[in-house]
């Protein structure tokens, strides 16, 4: 196994979509390039497991639309908590005037869907390598 392989296995990942079938297909992809992944099928579960059950994650998948509590309240709410923790907002619906009020809240990327398996595994990677190498920094 790669010394890439190796950190990805040690990372941790939370997919937070409203619609099943993207949050299972997210989790295979990136359970099969080494990731350890939990899902939340709402912003409220997302809380949840982060906040009130302690599961820790190093990065979010979250999804922009969601019926109950929205994407900019759990993005608060997470970075309030682990401020360090990596976000990528995935939306269909984020128009381009709107990306830097969504960086400016503490989102990491935008992944607009529909995307492919091998964009989500790009993002993702990329933003965990830039969390260890602060990490090696610090």
């Amino acid at each position: 196994m790669s010394q890439t392989n190796n950190a990805q296995q040690r990372k941790t990942v939370m997919v937070v979509d409203d619609e099943e079938q993207l949050r299972y297909l997210a989790a295979l992809t990136l359970r099969r390039a080494g990731y350890k992944v939990y899902l939340a099928s709402s912003g409220e579960d997302c809380v949840e497991q982060q906040i009130e059950k302690g599961i820790s994650v190093d990065l979010t998948v979250l999804d922009c639309l969601m019926a109950d509590l929205s994407a900019a309240d759990t993005l608060a709410t997470i970075k309030m908590q682990r401020p360090d923790t990596k976000v990528i907002l995935s939306s269909g619906w984020v128009e381009e005037d709107e990306e830097q009020l969504w960086f400016s809240r503490g989102v990491d990327a935008i992944l607009r869907k529909p995307y492919p398996p091998s964009m989500l595994i790009k993002k993702v990677d990329t933003l965990l390598a830039q969390l260890s190498e602060t990490a090696l920094v610090s």
